[in-house]
């Protein structure tokens, strides 16, 4: 239930995003935080936001969300080398920062 909760949140980012470069002719800025080692979705919208013409991402940050039965132990480290291994292979330059260890917030999970 909280994936799907959290892939609305990313459907609606991606809407608003995509809503505000329609009515702007300049690039949009954006940081991404991802926990891009706990799910596979993470990957897949990080390489689709980093295509987007209209969008200039100025950082990815490796992020843990939650830890769940089929995660590593250290999904932001994990995270943190899957985001470098994905803007090489995209042969992108784009600064990318480790972040927490753990999560600051219990979601109740």
């Amino acid at each position: 239930m909280k994936a799907i909760g959290y892939n609305i949140l990313k459907g609606i980012f991606l809407i608003s995003v995509s809503l505000q470069m329609a009515w702007s002719q300049e690039k949009t800025r954006i940081l991404l935080d991802a926990d891009t080692a706990n799910e596979v979705d993470d990957s897949f919208a990080i390489a689709r936001i980093l295509m987007e013409p209209s969008i200039e991402v100025i950082a990815l940050n490796a992020t843990q969300w939650q830890t769940a039965h089929w995660s590593t132990p250290n999904t932001m480290e994990d995270s943190y080398r899957l985001n470098a291994y994905l803007l090489g292979m995209m042969n992108l330059s784009i600064p990318t920062f480790k972040g927490g260890l753990a999560r600051m917030y219990d979601w109740g999970g």
